[in-house]
């Protein structure tokens, strides 16, 4: 047992936007503290879990006083960090850092009440991590249109892929659930659709930088493909590891087109 995050495809959603956006925007100490808090509230996740008891009781009889010491420090970093980090945020744009905390703390209340394995807490997830690039690359420098297109690629990117991997799941899982796999499905279709037209309507009213668009390609691209052609649950390694490369490709795309080409 261990107080260290179990859901490894989380690391890849915490860290991806983290180095995007430093690398688009520019870092500065101000962003530095920034990724500390982030880190910060990711590592408190799992052992709030074992403080609450949602581990199970002998987690919380064998580790109950670690985490619960682990909480508070990792708490009062995470306060502190982000205090900190606001120093150098302009006043106007401080409203930014409450983006990733509105679905953080519905993640966080789901998981106090056992649902932290719901498609909803997943989608949370993947919303809390990519909206840290707001702040962040604000921190760096940039407008806020930078932060905001980062966010957007790996919103889609991460949120799709967490329904496209639901489709494989719920396909098999009691015996399979067709309905729910065409729920999912037509999900992943309707949100590809939806995102992709939003990206544009925004870079043709001048919100968004359009040479980024293109990096949401690859994550749309993975997700239908997936919900498509779900391959059986012996392969979610091999997909996980597919979907690992899409987030690779995403964060290519937006560094080459902002720091390359110029956004």
């Amino acid at each position: 047992m261990s107080l260290v995050p179990k859901e490894h495809g989380a690391y890849g959603q915490l860290i991806f936007p983290l180095l995007t956006s430093l690398l688009v925007a520019g870092g500065s100490l101000g962003s530095l503290w920034f990724v500390i808090a982030v880190v910060a509230g990711f590592l408190v996740h799992e052992p709030l879990l074992v403080t609450l008891g949602l581990r199970g009781s002998r987690a919380r009889r064998e580790l109950g006083r670690a985490a619960t010491v682990w909480v508070t420090t990792l708490v009062a970093v995470l306060l502190l960090a982000g205090l900190a980090s606001l120093r150098w945020l302009d006043q106007s744009r401080r409203w930014t850092v409450i983006l990733p905390l509105v679905p953080a703390v519905y993640l966080f209340a789901a998981a106090a009440t056992g649902r932290g394995k719901s498609t909803a807490a997943e989608v949370a997830v993947a919303i809390a991590f990519s909206l840290v690039a707001v702040p962040l690359a604000l921190l760096g420098g940039p407008s806020i249109a930078t932060g905001a297109m980062v966010a957007l690629a790996f919103a889609a990117n991460f949120v799709l892929a967490t329904l496209a991997v639901r489709v494989i799941i719920v396909k098999v899982r009691g015996g399979g659930d067709p309905r729910m796999v065409t729920v999912l499905r037509r999900s992943v279709y309707a949100l590809s659709v939806g995102v992709t037209a939003a990206a544009i309507g925004a870079a043709l009213g001048g919100w968004l930088p359009p040479r980024p668009l293109v990096s949401l390609v690859p994550g749309v691209a993975a997700a239908v493909w997936i919900a498509t052609n779900p391959p059986p649950p012996a392969k979610l390694r091999a997909v996980g590891w597919m979907l690992v490369t899409t987030s690779t490709l995403v964060a290519i795309l937006l560094i080459v087109t902002f720091r390359l080409v110029g956004g």
